[in-house]
């Protein structure tokens, strides 16, 4: 049943042979073309994962803007308190 599947989906089972530019060759032929073009880029996966992620980058990103912002306003204060 393993040997099925392995056959089915078209990959070499034992791996390419030939020199690096022929192994290069036939990947890009027999992987790259031949089975990327039918798989798809944008999925619900793809795009839930996009929008937790880049919800997450916002929300760090605030925080630190926030923080440095307070340390910049205790740093005014300092300085002010410091000329009295």
């Amino acid at each position: 049943m393993v040997e099925a599947a392995r056959e089915h989906d078209g990959l070499p089972i034992r791996g390419f042979r030939g020199t690096p530019e022929e192994i290069e060759r036939q990947w890009y032929e027999q992987i790259h073309r031949g089975r990327g073009d039918r798989i798809a880029q944008l999925t619900w996966r793809a795009v839930i994962m996009g929008s937790v992620l880049a919800e997450e980058f916002t929300f760090v990103r605030t925080l630190l803007q926030r923080d440095r912002s307070e340390a910049q306003a205790l740093n005014e204060n300092e300085a002010r308190s410091n000329l009295l």
